[in-house]
């Protein structure tokens, strides 16, 4: 976590993670890392109805587009540095 939140300007999302519980961010080190995110809490989205399936649909998409842009502009940036 703290290499790729120190070298990706990214949005991190961890689904039925129990990151307070866990291990990773106890401890000095862990304090360390920890100071270095945002963490939101949120309660389960449920999928039980169309609506519900609708808005996870509509939240994958948002989140798969942004990840697409993200990679878009990484190749871009990337291809204009070797070509100097």
């Amino acid at each position: 976590m703290k290499y790729l939140g120190e070298r990706i300007p990214a949005t991190f999302a961890h689904a039925r993670v129990d990151v307070d519980g866990s291990a990773s961010l106890t401890g000095a080190r862990g304090r360390q890392i920890a100071g270095r995110f945002n963490l939101l809490r949120h309660t389960p989205l449920p999928y039980g109805t169309r609506v519900h399936k609708d808005t996870w649909a509509d939240l994958v998409g948002d989140m798969e587009g942004a990840r697409c842009a993200c990679v878009d502009i990484g190749r871009a940036l990337w291809s204009d540095t070797r070509s100097r």
